[in-house]
Order: C-alpha cells, then structure tokens, then sequence
C-alpha cells in the first residue's frame, strides 16, 4: 500500500472519529438539522435500505432484548439464592436440636441428600469418636487422613474440584467408583475433627471455581457443635 493511500485512510478514520465524537456530544443534532437526514443511507441486514429512526428503534429494541435476558439471569440467581437460604437454614436448626452424635449424622445425612440432593456425602470422624460406621460415616485416623488427602487439612476454606483416585478412595469408601468429583471441608474447632465431603458421578459437577458458601456455612456450624455437644472420649 502506497504512502498516499496510508494517509487518506488514516485522516479517513481520524474524520470519522471526530464525526462520531461531535454527535455524542450533540444528540439534538439531527433535530435541528432535519435536511441532513435526506441523504443519509442505513444499510439494513436485509440488504435493504431503512430510515435513520427505524435504525433506532431496531437497535433500542435488540438493547430491550439483552436487558430483559440480563434481569431474566438475575431474578433466577435471587430465587435460586433464596432457596438455598432457606435450605442451609433448616438443616442448622435441625443440627443444633440434635441430642446425640448418631441424631447428627442422621439429620445431616437427611437433610444433604432429600433437602440439598447432594448424590454422594460422607462424613469422616478422627480417632476416638465413639460411632458406628455406616454408609455415610467413618472413623479413621488423623495420620491415615494426612497421608491420603493432605493437603485438604490445611485449607481453611471448603476445597472443589477434587477428582483424584486416591482421594476419592479416602473420602468415600464403597462409592469411590461411582464418584467423580468432589468438594470437601475439613472440621477444625482449636483442633482438627473431620472432614466432610460431598460427590457427584459428573466429572464437572464440583468443579475448581464451584461456588460453596452453602457448604462452609454448614461445616463452619459442624465446627461448633462436635466438640461442644459430643466431646471425644
């Protein structure tokens, strides 16, 4: 491309530039000049021609469009919200009526699969916790647990998109092969307690970005009761 060619386009661009600023800056333009509208050529996608107003209102309407999609996305996202509120809310009334460790699993245990559909959960217990295992129950050493998961007793905060063989082995027992990702949380009250963790048979299901306030919120509750209702023996 020739040098003089490079110029017109640059001060072509630069012209329009400018035409586009001044209008946006003086939206009244049009009104006050009716004629310069005579000559101006709209191409539509039709291949057509349409007025400077029908533009308008085809663009207003796409805009109308995207804003009702957009309100659409946050009422859903409000009553999904709302839902889980209520949810997380009667499992931890349930928990504090709890009067005995086996009445907390089992209301757990309820409440995770009927009220929060949860396809897999287990919650594991360290050392002398005295229980009898069960589906979703298990007692197991604080070493056993720091050679298998870790790293998952040092985080603070709930860990999601957990799909590794080994881990999946510790956390859910006979399920293992029948779970495919996972979330879980460690209990931890001054010392740790257990984890509890909870599954799906969908690889992405409990992926790394999932969000878990629901479930920090019922662990941080987990956190409070096990040591000062059911102190170990």
């Amino acid at each position: 491309m020739s040098k003089v060619t490079d110029e017109k386009n640059s001060n072509q661009f630069v012209t329009q530039k400018k035409i586009k600023e001044y209008l946006l800056k003086n939206p009244n333009f049009f009104d006050e000049n009716p004629d310069t509208l005579e000559n101006l050529v709209i191409p539509h996608l039709s291949g057509g021609a349409i007025s400077l107003v029908e533009r308008q209102v085809l663009l207003l309407r796409e805009k109308n469009l995207e804003l009702s999609e957009h309100i659409k996305n946050i009422r859903t996202t409000a009553e999904d919200n709302a839902k889980l509120f209520e949810k997380t809310t009667r499992l931890v009334s349930s928990l504090i009526m709890a009067t005995d460790l086996e009445s907390l699993i089992s209301r757990l245990s309820e409440s995770l699969s009927r009220d929060f559909q949860v396809e897999f959960h287990q919650l594991i217990l360290f050392d002398d916790y005295k229980i009898e295992a069960n589906a979703h129950t298990k007692i197991v050493s604080i070493k056993e647990a720091e050679d298998d998961v870790g790293i998952l007793l040092t985080k603070e905060e709930p860990l999601s998109g957990i799909s590794s063989r080994i881990e999946l082995d510790f956390l859910f027992g006979n399920q293992k092969r029948r779970v495919k990702s996972a979330a879980a949380a460690r209990l931890f009250n001054n010392s740790l307690l257990g984890i509890l963790a909870i599954g799906n048979s969908n690889p992405n299901y409990y992926n790394s970005i999932l969000d878990t306030i629901f479930f920090n919120h019922i662990t941080k509750v987990l956190n409070g009761l096990i040591p000062k209702m059911f102190p170990r023996l």
